[in-house]
């Protein structure tokens, strides 16, 4: 089965809005990105996955630009 499609209904059942992104399509993930993709991105949570460093550099810039702390969501911990 496709897992992206599966994440995809899973997040419509849940009303979360989705957004998947790969590298060679989309580029890589960054502030300038999510703020372009997300209009609504002051009002959203984001919720991060994925290498500690980087999450943290998201955190930051979206913070610096206005995004209240208590809606940025990270799962903690660190790549090997």
């Amino acid at each position: 089965p496709d897992v992206i499609a599966r994440l995809q209904r899973e997040a419509t059942a849940a009303k979360v809005r989705l957004h998947v992104l790969w590298d060679p399509r989309d580029g890589r993930l960054d502030v300038a990105g999510i703020v372009s993709q997300v209009p609504d991105w002051r009002e959203a949570d984001v919720w991060f996955c994925g290498p500690g460093g980087f999450g943290r550099a998201i955190r930051d810039g979206l913070l610096r630009l206005g995004l209240p702390a208590e809606r940025f969501h990270q799962e903690l911990f660190e790549m090997r």
